[in-house]
């Protein structure tokens, strides 16, 4: 998809845009609905950036205090390398 809606958009039936067609079930990536000049949280230069690095920062340390390994994606560098 290259990305959170670059590439297309699906179209609720109730008119609303969204970057994915699960988007409305993660939950709190749209808070700022009905707020037109509020700035999107993910862009950093957002004033609320806040809210969504506390939540990646949540989401790393609870997945580093599992056993799980990390996922790691293949690229140029290492096509093979796992």
């Amino acid at each position: 998809m290259n990305g959170c809606g670059t590439t297309f958009l699906t179209i609720a039936p109730d008119g609303i845009a969204l970057p994915c067609h699960s988007a409305r079930e993660l939950p709190g990536l749209f808070a700022n609905r009905g707020y037109v000049y509020k700035t999107d949280p993910v862009c950093s230069k957002s004033p609320d950036r806040r809210v969504i690095q506390n939540a990646i920062d949540s989401a790393r340390e609870s997945a580093l205090s599992t056993d799980e390994q990390p996922l790691i994606f293949r690229n140029s560098k290492n096509p093979r390398a796992y």
